[in-house]
């Protein structure tokens, strides 16, 4: 049970994280497309 849901919180974040990377990379992208 435990670890199920420690895999869960752990894709979670992994998915956050994805998340979080590709905006950044959007908004560098967006930058230097419109500099």
């Amino acid at each position: 049970m435990v670890p199920k849901k420690l895999k869960q919180l752990e894709l979670i974040f992994v998915k956050g994280k994805v998340d979080i990377v590709s905006k950044f990379a959007n908004l560098i992208l967006c930058g230097v497309w419109t500099s």
